[in-house]
């Protein structure tokens, strides 16, 4: 993660528009003023019970927080003016807090811009573009419903109203005698040099870059009101606000005087009087640990919250009694940590609490539950600090969270038994829904690596002292590191574990996660996220919830998981089967008669199946002889050709049509015992419906590389209109048997369009299938047919094998 760089554009008026984003998006960033999204990290309140919990509510005495001391802050001249706060913009206001006193407090509302440079002149924006109010508040939101939320959102910088000016390529300003040993000029050189450094202008001696140092403060104020006659009064306001970073606005030369580069900077603080007057709500993580004290106490205050309080949560298990076939037992006081069966654990009626670890396996795995050590994993049991360091890392967090069994894959499957292997992993949609915390190892990449151990962090620990109230004083700390993204993403996306496809399983059947990533751990469930640092979300983007309408997001589902990594491609099936048949309950429960073949659902309307079958390689092949080696090979086999099973690459779907095929009948046999997990080499398919070549192969049109979402497509021309092919492999020129192997290709149209276009022309879609050296079809393609297509009425109607 790094600094939270984005391009900005001034609107005539002087009011910046983010340049990434359209004019109608509700949450668009400013120069002078930042709007920020608020399913980000920001105060969402539609959904209370996720911004409840602070990690700072606590007593800070009772943890020890280790604070930075104030002291003398090397800055140079010009930054003591920028980064010192100063609260002279607004004015004071009381306030009654939680135990009824009054105090004095910070008034957002109240701000008073200085004189902006003319460029940077700070204003109001409202989602819609509509105007405020007299109060200078800004209004969104609907009335659609009895009882509805209204957000109103105002948001201001404070601080570097002059600009300062560097040269490069030397930097003398940040560089020089004056500057050297401040703390924040050495980061602003080191930034310029690496996002401006590489640029035309970077040696000229005419070029110049202008910046400036500000603070941003996003206020939102929450009107909650039931549907009520005009001009009544609403039942209850709600106003709250936050210094939510720090900005450098840059404009280098390459840029007019309309655009500037914004880099954002988190903003910190511990609890205290600074903290509460500025309105901080990120917090610097314990330099204790991850797992101190004061952390674990917010980590157990989120589970019983969510445990109690959710009922969404709740409604995700799917056996509130649910033991899995083995569990570790790290409870034990003598070091050791012992496999036991679900018979030798006693139950007292209610739901057992046990967690599970979600980690990447690495190289160098050894420690494994085989046929020659379950007895001794049973009986002796294992040498904790023998371990690998992951799982010696997690069973000290759930040892510290109270709970005493603990689930790893490695230890509590038999790894050298195929049916004890294949059986439990159509079980770990229980083992994850069920399990009381899924305990994520994020920032390691291996199992011999530790997920508590966390980099220093380049903070600059600022004092404060306010102008209004003297005696409001204490320090604040700026990220110099940059501010991170979205808590969504926020050090997730560029982990190894989260690229992995078993991991994604994992994720989304998990009811709770505990996820310790480099910058912080994260707290998910059903009803939000709540970061170490302070900010929350409602919207976690994570879980897959109870219900037989899942099918439906199937293919949502499979594009995500196709494009993660995975060790063996013969484990694709199995790496998806434990949502598979946590879909297939639901399924069962609501009566439906789906069948699950190969990683797709077969409907006796065919919809749900045309749609499924309809998938293309986002990064085809790099041969054919490649292609079918997944094919034709038995070992490497996971499943047949027309499944995306089939493929090593991540597949996605566009096409919903109507279906023009029947199913007759299907042969999926399983290869060891399970066919969600692996089906059996020659697993096929019969299909009936129209069959033909086509009137032109790929080669004889164009290779469009930037055809719409993939880069694979040919477009051939013919009399009745374009012919689109997909291939599943990158055609060689060097290869000479290519135009042959396209000149056999064969059209199996699955879907037409059932409306014209506006050009009176349809599209019809099917499958590109080649015979092979067995005689049967195989699935190598897809197709699109737009214009006229009634010369597929004088194709045959034929059962195809497809294998």
């Amino acid at each position: 993660m790094g600094i939270g760089l984005q391009k900005f554009i001034l609107l005539p008026s002087g009011t910046p528009v983010s340049s990434n984003s359209s004019p109608d998006s509700p949450y668009e960033h400013f120069l002078g003023q930042v709007v920020v999204d608020p399913g980000g990290e920001s105060d969402n309140e539609s959904d209370a019970d996720s911004i409840q919990l602070d990690r700072l509510e606590c007593d800070p005495d009772e943890f020890k927080i280790v604070t930075p001391p104030a002291g003398d802050v090397p800055l140079c001249e010009f930054c003591s003016k920028d980064l010192i706060i100063d609260d002279s913009l607004f004015e004071c206001e009381t306030v009654v807090d939680s135990t009824g006193e009054e105090r004095a407090a910070l008034d957002l509302s109240s701000f008073r811009p200085k004189q902006w440079h003319d460029s940077l002149r700070g204003s109001l924006y409202e989602k819609g573009r509509k105007e405020g109010d007299a109060s200078g508040w800004i209004h969104s939101g609907s009335q659609a419903h009895e009882n509805s939320m209204e957000g109103h959102y105002r948001e201001f910088c404070a601080g570097g109203d002059n600009p300062r000016i560097v040269t490069p390529p030397a930097l003398p300003e940040l560089s020089g005698p004056s500057a050297k040993e401040c703390q924040f000029c050495a980061r602003l050189e080191e930034l310029f040099r690496k996002e401006y450094g590489e640029r035309p202008w970077w040696n000229s001696p005419d070029s110049v870059i202008r910046f400036y140092v500000q603070y941003e403060w996003v206020q939102r104020r929450t009107t909650i009101s039931e549907r009520r006659p005009e001009n009544e009064e609403p039942s209850e306001i709600r106003i709250r606000g936050k210094l939510d970073c720090m900005v450098v606005i840059a404009q280098p030369p390459d840029l007019d005087q309309d655009h500037a580069n914004v880099f954002k900077f988190d903003v910190e603080a511990w609890p205290g009087t600074s903290r509460d007057w500025l309105h901080i709500r990120k917090s610097p993580l314990d330099p204790s640990g991850a797992v101190s004290d004061m952390n674990i106490h917010f980590i157990k205050r989120c589970i019983d919250k969510c445990a109690k309080d959710h009922k969404g949560c709740r409604d995700k298990l799917s056996d509130s009694h649910y033991v899995p076939t083995r569990l570790l037992d790290v409870g034990r006081s003598d070091g050791m940590a012992r496999l036991v069966e679900k018979s030798q654990i006693p139950l007292d009626g209610s739901q057992l609490k046990y967690a599970t670890l979600s980690y990447c396996w690495g190289s160098g795995l050894t420690l494994k539950t085989t046929k020659e050590t379950k007895d001794e994993h049973s009986k002796v049991g294992i040498v904790v600090h023998s371990m690998p360091q992951t799982f010696q890392d997690a069973i000290e967090v759930v040892r510290k969270l109270g709970i005493r069994y603990l689930w790893i894959d490695a230890l509590c499957i038999i790894q050298d038994i195929p049916e004890d292997w294949e059986a439990e992993s159509v079980k770990m949609c229980d083992i994850f829904a069920n399990s009381y915390i899924t305990v994520s190892a994020a920032i390691s990449t291996s199992s011999s690596e530790s997920f508590l151990q966390r980099p220093q962090r380049n903070l600059l620990n600022l004092p404060f002292r306010s102008s209004l109230i003297p005696d409001v004083c204490g320090i604040y700390s700026i990220q110099l590191d940059g501010r991170n993204g979205s808590p969504k993403n926020i050090d997730l996306s560029h982990t190894m574990w989260h690229s992995r496809a078993w991991v994604w399983q994992e994720q989304i059947m998990s009811t709770r996660q505990l996820i310790f990533a480099e910058k912080g751990f994260q707290f998910r469930c059903n009803n939000g996220i709540r970061l170490e640092r302070g900010p929350t979300t409602n919207d976690p983007e994570m879980s897959l919830n109870g219900g037989s309408n899942n099918i439906n997001y199937w293919k949502v589902l499979l594009k995500e998981f196709t494009n993660r990594n995975i060790s063996f491609p013969k484990d694709r099936l199995a790496a998806v089967s434990g949502v598979a048949k946590y879909i297939q309950n639901f399924q069962e429960e609501a009566g439906s008669s789906m069948k699950y073949l190969g990683g797709l659902w077969l409907d006796s309307e065919f919809e749900k199946f045309c749609a499924h079958l309809l998938w293309v390689c986002e990064k085809p092949a790099p041969s054919y002889k490649h292609m079918s080696a997944c094919l034709l090979n038995e070992e490497q086999y996971c499943a047949p050709s027309w499944s995306w099973a089939s493929r090593d690459k991540g597949v996605d779907f566009r096409w919903k049509s109507r279906p023009a095929f029947q199913v007759m009948r299907h042969d999926l046999q399983p290869a060891c015992s399970d066919a969600m997990v692996r089906v059996k080499y020659g697993s096929s398919i019969v299909l009936r419906g129209l069959v033909g070549q086509p009137p032109a192969i790929p080669n004889s049109g164009r290779f469009n590389d930037t055809a719409g979402r993939w880069s694979s497509r040919w477009d051939a021309v013919t009399p009745d209109g374009t012919l689109y092919f997909w291939l599943d492999w990158m055609p060689s020129k060097e290869d000479p048997q290519e135009i042959d192997r396209q000149s056999n290709l064969e059209l199996f149209l699955t879907s037409i369009e059932p409306n014209l276009d506006a050009d009176g022309k349809r599209s019809a879609y099917g499958l590109l299938l080649l015979k092979f050296e067995d005689g049967h079809y195989r699935r190598v393609g897809m197709f699109q047919h737009h214009g006229d297509i009634e010369w597929f009425e004088s194709l045959p109607y034929c059962d195809v094998k497809i294998h």
